[in-house]
């Protein structure tokens, strides 16, 4: 056999494999949130259940958590008192897992009864802008959310839209007066969460398939080239 037809046949091996091999799109776990406040607020975003914890914990201001940065996307918020009005943003999506009680100065300051959030519930939740939860307590707006999945599977994310319960946003405003934040809370008057999937090429199996078609060429040529000789 010619060189060239030896080249051909290691081409048709490599197309073959590429051709004929089986490729399943991995599926991205996404929830879609939507809500309306009782002021007028409105917004919804997108929570990638699959996001990876960072290396960075989370500071929520009152514990310490778990951290994964852009998890959440199409972050879109409309807010008529302040003049708050934006679309397609990424923010962080946090894990609250250490419980520490608030500092004094803290903005954050517990209802009645002095629960920070209702018994069997872990506060989670969305911080505006990205990276403002690394350490130091700068966000500007926070969505929280009580996160009802198991908690043994963390830093792995729950896909199940009864793991997730919102009620509230978060706004933080500078008091000219004492220059301290103080937290404004609007509850909404209706939200949404809907689970749905996003299809992501498989980059290891096509790289897999590819390196086998490799393989099996150059056994090919090689075996060819013996008898040639």
């Amino acid at each position: 056999m010619q060189i060239k037809q030896l080249i051909l046949a290691a081409s048709g091996v490599v197309s073959l494999a590429l051709g004929t091999g089986s490729i399943t799109p991995a599926e991205a776990a996404l929830l879609d949130f939507s809500f309306e406040g009782e002021n007028g607020t409105t917004g919804s975003f997108t929570l990638d259940t699959d996001a990876k914890a960072s290396d960075v914990p989370a500071d929520f201001g009152f514990g310490t958590g778990i951290l994964y940065t852009n998890a959440v996307s199409n972050f879109d918020l409309s807010e008529p008192q302040r003049g708050l009005n934006f679309s397609g943003e990424t923010a962080d999506y946090q894990v609250l897992t250490n419980i520490t009680p608030p500092p004094a100065d803290s903005p954050v300051t517990p209802p009645p009864g002095g629960a920070l959030f209702p018994v069997g519930t872990t506060l989670s939740g969305v911080v505006y802008p990205s990276e403002c939860s690394e350490g130091v307590f700068t966000c500007g707006i926070t969505v929280p959310i009580f996160y009802k999945g198991d908690i043994s599977e963390l830093p792995e994310l729950s896909d199940n839209v009864n793991s997730y319960s919102v009620e509230r946003i978060e706004f933080f405003d500078l008091n000219p007066e004492t220059q301290k934040l103080e937290v404004n809370r609007e509850f909404f008057t209706s939200s949404n969460i809907a689970s749905k999937t996003a299809s992501v090429p498989e980059g290891n199996s096509i790289l897999s398939i590819f390196a086998f078609g490799i393989v099996s060429a150059g056994l090919l040529f090689k075996r060819e080239l013996s008898k040639a000789v």
